[in-house]
């Protein structure tokens, strides 16, 4: 860990507690924006920017992406799969027009349609928050308790080859979440899944060799969430602004622990904050979906391509 690693989790904390606080006082649930653990890892705690994307792109993105789900939250509100599918697409879409991989957009765009939120505070609050972040990061460097980066351009792929990508990966998305639908099991495609997914999607990403690492260190992530909401804020009647802080705080020593300090784990711990009702069952789900999802990261399409192409040449012989 650097030296001054207290004070950028400090300052996580800190911004994790005040965006809490704001939305007690104001008894907004759409205040509350569980990718902000995501944003508070990639930017303060990680030792290196997860994300190949500028600064001032980031509220951009995050914006942009609250506006698509909030948009389609209000247009299709009976057709939860049909506008969870679009916002994951218009967001992979987004980030291929910025040359960017801040996957948080996608968990952003989708947040709303699955919480059913179809107010424009969200969006507002959204950039708020990322602007703070940025604001705040920026803020670490300026006192040198972070290294300046440098944006590393994206390995060049043919544009053809990465809508081709985004469009598998909304294909191997769809049966989850019918399933999701048809269950009412929200969990199961929670947003910082989305953002698992399209992680791992990536060409060369490491990870997709260590699911059994990546599973265990989400089921107990997820398992703060439940303490917290369940345990400290309903039956300690703790404030919320102690208890999210508390929360993060909890599953960044569990992802140090694995050594896998993935952004989107961290966001998964603070989800249940802004999901209605008992969340008890939240972190079995929240396995059960990271599963379906891990074995379509690694699925070949190019091998499935092929064997479509041989039934196809077989069948016209």
């Amino acid at each position: 860990m650097k030296d001054h690693s207290f004070y950028n989790y400090l300052l996580a904390l800190l911004a994790v507690g005040l965006m809490a606080a704001v939305a007690q006082l104001f008894g907004q649930r759409a205040m509350l924006y569980p990718p902000i653990a995501a944003l508070a890892t990639g930017l303060l705690i990680a030792d290196h920017r997860p994300w190949r994307v500028q600064l001032w792109q980031i509220p951009v993105l995050l914006s942009l992406g609250a506006v698509i789900g909030t948009e389609l939250s209000m247009l299709l509100p009976s057709f939860p799969v049909w506008s969870l599918l679009i916002a994951f697409l218009l967001s992979g879409l987004l980030l291929m027009a910025f040359h960017s991989t801040l996957f948080p957009t996608v968990a952003t765009a989708m947040l709303p349609i699955i919480l059913h939120l179809s107010t424009w505070i969200y969006p507002l609050a959204v950039l708020m928050i990322a602007t703070m972040m940025v604001l705040i990061d920026g803020s670490a460097i300026r006192l040198g308790w972070r290294k300046r980066e440098e944006v590393q351009p994206l390995r060049k792929r043919p544009s053809l080859n990465r809508c081709r990508q985004w469009l598998l990966m909304t294909i191997g998305i769809l049966p989850l979440l019918v399933v999701a639908d048809y269950g009412g099991h929200a969990a199961l495609v929670a947003p910082p899944l989305m953002v698992v997914f399209a992680t791992l999607c990536q060409p060369g990403n490491p990870l997709r060799d260590h699911p059994r690492r990546l599973l265990r260190a989400l089921l107990l992530t997820a398992c703060c969430g439940v303490v917290g909401k369940e345990i400290l804020l309903t039956l300690c009647g703790l404030p919320l602004c102690i208890v999210m802080p508390l929360t993060l705080l909890s599953a960044l020593y569990i992802l140090q622990r694995f050594h896998l300090l993935m952004p989107p784990l961290a966001a998964l711990s603070l989800l249940p904050f802004v999901m209605k009702g008992s969340v008890w069952a939240y972190p079995f789900f929240a396995v059960v979906g990271a599963g379906y999802l891990l074995i379509c990261s690694r699925t070949d399409w190019r091998v499935l391509k092929a064997v479509n192409i041989i039934r196809i040449t077989e069948n016209g012989k």
